[in-house]
């Protein structure tokens, strides 16, 4: 029974830590890869007054679970659903097919070395679009590489969203704003301007060349169904696929 719960554990994306959490500051952010992740870690290294190890970067989980020396920790979902009692947490998400694309230009395009989990998957370097997509929508949460999961798998538990607030990249600079504002409004400390980091595609226009037939685009509707409906209600799927749609949508707030 043991051996069987470590196994459910190591791989249940459920049992893994996706917020990160800064006691201090009671603030907490659930980190969704390919979606200013790395800026807005940047923003919060702000808020480390004390020691840290220098040889981790601020875009690396393990930076926040180890090399903060307890300024911070991460937490599985369910945890962070319970500090939402006590903490202000907020996250942002993607255009999911937006998210796809940069996945695979910046995983699989760009970058020589894939991760051990895409390796897994069967994915490699160069490999033509439709493939990744046709591996990526047969792939289980429990075996797909973190860049891929589902924003709503990493962001709800039992069906209900965790954070407080959630932004979308497609708004970044203004939802930042917003997010900015709430926060110090309720006490709790600013977060300054978002630093620009690992900026790779600003654009979404090539969106359509990507996604040329209605094959991909159902396959990809398909496997984040989830993320479509929770996070972009009433958009149409021509609108996501082209690289519009939640274009001015406003922040989900939730207090």
């Amino acid at each position: 029974m043991k051996k069987l719960y470590k196994i459910l554990k190591q791989t249940s994306p459920d049992a893994k830590p996706h917020f990160i959490v800064l006691d201090g500051q009671k603030i907490q952010y659930g980190r969704v890869p390919k979606v200013a992740n790395s800026s807005i870690k940047e923003a919060l290294s702000q808020f480390l007054t004390d020691e840290v190890d220098l040889t981790l970067r601020t875009t690396e989980d393990r930076f926040w679970t180890q090399g903060t020396f307890g300024q911070s920790r991460m937490v599985t979902k369910a945890e962070a659903a319970r500090l939402n009692e006590s903490h202000f947490s907020f996250s942002f998400v993607r255009n999911p097919f937006d998210r796809v694309v940069s996945c695979y230009n910046n995983k699989i395009v760009a970058n020589p070395r894939l991760s051990k989990r895409m390796t897994k998957m069967k994915m490699y370097h160069r490999m033509p679009f439709d493939e990744f997509v046709r591996i990526l929508v047969k792939t289980r949460d429990a075996r797909i590489d973190l860049h891929l999961l589902p924003q709503s798998r990493i962001l709800k538990v039992g069906g209900e969203l965790i954070p407080k607030f959630i932004g979308r990249l497609e708004n970044i600079t203004d939802d930042w704003n917003a997010l900015e504002s709430l926060m110090v409004s309720r006490g709790f400390p600013s977060l300054g301007k978002l630093p620009a980091k690992n900026v790779r595609r600003e654009k979404s226009g090539d969106m359509p060349q990507y996604f040329s037939s209605q094959e991909l685009v159902d396959l990809v509707h398909e496997r984040y169904r989830d993320d479509v409906e929770t996070f972009y209600p009433g958009v149409p799927i021509a609108d996501l696929v082209s690289g519009q749609g939640g274009k001015g949508l406003a922040p989900m707030v939730a207090l």
